[in-house]
């Protein structure tokens, strides 16, 4: 309420209900009540104070929020104080005075709101929900291990109130709660409510405990390598649950509960110990069993030797003993000249020799302990201190550059070789091979031999011959394909040949002047090898050979045939793979030109051309009447009388030897063209082809008249621009 005074200025006392807001005061009260506005204004003489009481009438209204079952059709509802209205958006005419009907109403929520009055008009209002349940309940609870807290994840609707069970014992009534759940199968069970309304349901979670103490027994803990050890597994594999075996350096590891049994290997020089272990795993922890065992090596026996096994007469070596697992005392040394020993020492020397060859001394060590028994050898190898160079030569005479084989013969045998061949070229190969290339001359082979205690020289001759000599003859160094070439061997009969052609074909050794015939063309090189003794005792004679493709003569007149005399006749060789020419006409004359032009008097003349390529492959071609010559004559008539009586009634060309008017034109006196016609045949007195003295359908008067013309003659020659006068009379 809005407070006035007469006056400006002053203050309202606050705790009276009074608000200040925009500069004015304000009477809200908070509550009903008697209340007392003062306004005061100035101080001391000039105070003034004005008062004002107020009694303020209240109401409080409640309303009660319930919950019913779906189904249920009236419903009482409840509020404070009464005698007021309920209302609601939510439903149409489902409010009876106090009384909410709700039959036919779907689960869910209804908003009701109730207004109340005083007896002095003051008004009040509350809210309530009224909630027509149908609770659904659902939870989550997934498995877990022994000694976890549970809390279910409660995911009901409709529902307000909950009852947990456990295992048919009542747990708690929160909506979520921490549950207490014994290790394996446990049966959790949820109740939601809502008022009257329920819904259940029931669930199995499984509670997993670490996995039981494994534990395992070896058939043996110690014993020697190779060791077979089985493992006896004790109590019982339990589901869920895995196991992994580990068995030290020894094997792979293994998945499951009994491992089948393993071989422990030790290839070292003491004990081994291997740590053989089996864990058991399962989500909710693991347990572990380890054994170990102690693997013994073998016995294994070795010889150590001071210095080389390769030593010179006489010899002094010490050998050492290397041996592990075995009785050292027992040890047992034989030293391949009959001796033997048996001592415990870790060395032990020997002395060896050798007189005229070399000697191999096998050098055995025995052992043997707890673990079995084992032996060594060693070779020592003993040279004598002399040596004898000896050696073989396939052949002592040959033909330069054939192989000769060289075989090392010394005594004792050589550990290194040096080959001198008495040419510059030095080998260092036990059994070399070698080639002298400079003929009738005596070679000073040489070999070094040399051992390890001591070296030998011994010298050979080898002679050598000439390489066979001989030569052959070409009966052309060109020749054409599929024409027969004749080759003569001049070499003596004594020797070993054979022919190359040099176009892939098998060699021939069999024919000594062979004629050959090839049959593609191409640049071959023929090839004589000649032989003594041996393939490797030879020469070869190379000749190159051009092979031309097949000559094909053939020609033609240009411009074909009759030609106007005297021409010239002009004659196109077509002629192929040729190199030269050679024209004979009928009338004697000849001529050697690719492509001649030769003058003709009036006649027929027979042409033979004859083309070859190298002066050797040849071939020719001849046609009768091959050439036509005629003599070629243009005539135009004087005059012409177009009147009718069939004698000279058009006017046209005439002549020998003429194809055809190329074109012709005809002018009156004063130079117009009255009638022209193009590539008509000479002497033609059809229409078009002739003029028949008429311009546009009316007869020209008779005069002279000029006409101008050129003509192809029957040679393709086109003639100069003719014209002439001629008369038109009737």
């Amino acid at each position: 309420v809005l407070l006035k005074v007469d006056q400006t200025g002053g203050t309202w006392s606050s705790a009276s209900g009074v608000v200040i807001q925009g500069g004015q005061a304000f009477f809200a009260p908070a509550a009903a009540g008697n209340y007392t506005v003062v306004h005061t204004k100035g101080a001391g003489k000039c105070f003034v104070a004005d008062t004002v009481r107020i009694k303020v009438e209240g109401i409080q209204a409640s309303a009660v929020s319930q919950t019913i079952c779906e189904g249920v059709t009236v419903l009482p509802l409840q509020a404070a104080p009464g005698g007021g209205k309920w209302t609601t958006s939510d439903c149409s005419n489902c409010l009876k005075g106090d009384t909410l009907l709700a039959d036919g109403l779907a689960a869910g929520q209804v908003r009701l709101f109730y207004e109340v009055s005083s007896p002095g008009g003051c008004k009040a209002s509350a809210a309530a929900t009224v909630t027509i349940g149908r609770p659904k309940a659902d939870f989550s609870l997934a498995d877990g291990c022994s000694g976890q807290v549970f809390k279910p994840v409660n995911n009901s609707l409709g529902a307000n109130a909950y009852s947990w069970v456990v295992n048919n014992v009542p747990a708690s009534s929160e909506p979520s709660p921490q549950l207490v759940l014994k290790a394996g199968q446990n049966e959790v069970f949820l109740v939601a409510r809502s008022g009257s309304c329920a819904d259940t349901l029931k669930k199995a979670v499984t509670i997993t405990p670490p996995p039981s103490a494994v534990s395992f027994t070896p058939s043996r803990k110690e014993g020697c390598s190779p060791l077979n050890i089985t493992f006896a597994v004790n109590g019982s594999s339990e589901a869920g649950t895995d196991y992994q075996w580990t068995f030290g350096e020894s094997d792979s590891p293994y998945a499951g509960f009994q491992p089948a049994a393993k071989i422990f290997e030790n290839q070292g020089k003491t004990n081994q110990v291997f740590k053989v272990t089996v864990e058991a795993r399962n989500a909710c922890g693991r347990q572990t069993s380890v054994q170990e065992i102690t693997v013994k090596p073998k016995v294994k026996a070795e010889i150590g030797v001071d210095s080389t096994l390769l030593r010179c007469t006489p010899a002094q070596l010490v050998f050492s003993n290397r041996s592990v697992g075995h009785n050292k005392p027992a040890s047992k040394w034989t030293f391949g000249d009959g001796a033997s020993r048996i001592t415990g020492n870790d060395t032990v020397s020997h002395h060896f020799s050798a007189r005229d060859s070399a000697r191999t001394y096998l050098v055995r060590l025995e052992v043997e302990g707890e673990c079995g028994h084992d032996k060594d050898d060693v070779a020592i190898q003993v040279y004598p201190t002399t040596v004898t160079s000896l050696f073989t030569i396939s052949k002592p005479e040959v033909c330069p550059g054939e192989t000769v084989l060289f075989s090392d013969a010394t005594v004792p045998k050589p550990n290194r070789w040096v080959w001198k061949f008495d040419d510059g070229t030095v080998s260092t190969l036990a059994n070399p091979t070698h080639r002298f290339s400079q003929p009738n001359r005596d070679y000073k082979v040489t070999l070094v031999a040399y051992t390890a205690c001591g070296y030998d020289s011994v010298q050979r001759t080898i002679r050598t011959t000439e390489v066979p000599a001989g030569d052959f003859i070409l009966e052309t160094p060109v020749t054409c394909e599929g024409q027969t070439l004749k080759l003569t061997n001049t070499s003596s009969p004594l020797l070993d040949f054979s022919w190359d052609f040099g176009d892939g074909s098998p060699p021939d050794s069999v024919n000594f002047s062979p004629s050959y015939t090839y049959e593609r063309p191409g640049d071959r090189v023929v090839t004589l090898s000649l032989y003594r003794d041996s393939r490797e005792c030879k020469s070869e004679i190379r000749k190159p050979v051009k092979v031309s493709p097949a000559i094909v003569a053939d020609f033609e007149a240009e411009g074909g045939s009759p030609v106007c005399s005297p021409g010239p006749v002009k004659l196109t060789n077509l002629s192929k793979n040729a190199d030269s020419w050679t024209w004979l006409f009928s009338d004697g004359r000849s001529s050697t030109s690719e492509n001649p032009s030769l003058p003709f008097p009036r006649g027929q003349y027979s042409v033979k051309l004859i083309a070859s390529f190298g002066g050797v492959c040849k071939d020719s071609v001849e046609r009768f009447a091959a050439i036509t010559v005629d003599s070629c004559r243009f005539d135009a008539p004087q005059m012409f009388s177009p009147n009718g009586d069939g004698i000279g009634d058009r006017y046209t060309f005439f002549g020998n030897g003429i194809r055809k008017i190329h074109w012709m034109k005809i002018r009156d006196r004063w130079g117009e063209v009255i009638f022209e016609m193009r590539d008509v045949p000479p002497g033609s007195q059809h229409i078009g082809e002739s003029w028949d003295g008429m311009l546009n359908g009316k007869p020209m008067p008779v005069g002279m008249y000029v006409y101008e013309a050129q003509v192809l003659y029957a040679d393709d020659r086109l003639s100069d621009r003719l014209r002439g006068n001629f008369y038109l009379v009737r």
